[in-house]
């Protein structure tokens, strides 16, 4: 059976697009796993902001950057011993490092639990009247809400492509 060019020119698109049309797929779900990933540094900020931040406490000064538990943790240590524990105030930014982690395997559960606790310990700094520290809470949860969003973006690309 033999077509004419007429048919050659509607068939011949139909075959070329869907190459680039699985590259385009591809790409976007490329770049959703990588705003994954960037949103997810803000678990490892968080952690390296509250290990600075301890190491301030124990030479007398304060950064309003970090968790306000780490801070509330050396707080009691120095009222009640005269020096902060190190170990015990690590112990939070380790769990955030732990998010960290799983946020970039791409796990929505680590955005929403690291997320929950970030913001409980921004209450923190509300009751404390830290605006400052309060408001970077703020910022720093917006971007881990991008994070989870882009999490339910990258799946409905990855389910669509595989559909």
């Amino acid at each position: 059976m033999e077509t004419t060019p007429e048919q050659e020119a509607v068939t011949t698109p139909e075959v070329t697009e869907a190459p680039a049309n699985q590259d385009i797929i591809q790409m976007n779900i490329d770049e959703t796993a990588a705003r994954v990933r960037k949103a997810s540094y803000w678990f490892f900020a968080i952690a390296v902001f509250s290990v600075i931040n301890s190491f301030m406490i124990a030479k007398g000064s304060y950064f309003v950057l970090g968790l306000g538990i780490t801070q509330f943790i050396d707080g009691m240590f120095l009222e009640l011993t005269g020096e902060t524990n190190l170990i015990a105030s690590f112990i939070p930014s380790l769990l955030f490092v732990l998010f960290g982690i799983f946020a970039m395997r791409l796990k929505p559960w680590a955005f929403i639990v690291g997320g929950i606790l970030y913001a409980l310990d921004g209450v923190l700094f509300a009751f404390f009247e830290e605006w400052m520290a309060f408001a970077f809470h703020g910022l720093a949860l917006f971007g881990l809400y991008k994070g989870l969003m882009a999490i339910k973006e990258h799946r409905a690309l990855v389910q669509n492509a595989t559909a």
